[in-house]
């Protein structure tokens, strides 16, 4: 599987996406796709998300609420959907503030599910 076509299947698929990429929990970027004139710099965001987003899923064990397999991020200049694929990697999808969150959520989930099964 190309990742980054995928990657770019997706972005295209959603109205005002931006970018997505496959991060690996170290902050190392396995693969990205970025619209053109896209002002994200998603190594920089998903080498310091990636610290956040351990820090939720210990949280979350420590709570004993279950390990998630979601987050969400809104700014104004961005939304973000995060979808944990598996223990090592997450994918993230980033679509402008107008962007439909309900179809970014959906399509991050196929694209991860389809990633999953290729990583595993």
């Amino acid at each position: 599987m190309d990742f980054n076509l995928e990657m770019q299947k997706v972005v295209e698929s959603v109205e005002h996406g931006l970018a997505c990429s496959l991060v690996g929990f170290d902050g190392i970027s396995v693969g990205t796709y970025i619209k053109p004139d896209t002002a994200i710099d998603t190594e920089l965001m998903g080498a310091e998300l990636s610290g956040l987003l351990s820090q939720l899923r210990h949280s979350s064990t420590v709570q004993e609420t279950g390990e998630p397999d979601e987050f969400f991020y809104s700014s104004e200049s961005c939304k973000m959907v995060f979808r944990v694929i598996t223990p090592d990697y997450f994918v993230a999808l980033a679509v402008g503030p107008e962007g439909l969150v309900g179809k970014a959520r959906f399509k991050l989930k196929l694209l991860s599910a389809a990633i999953r099964e290729e990583l595993l």
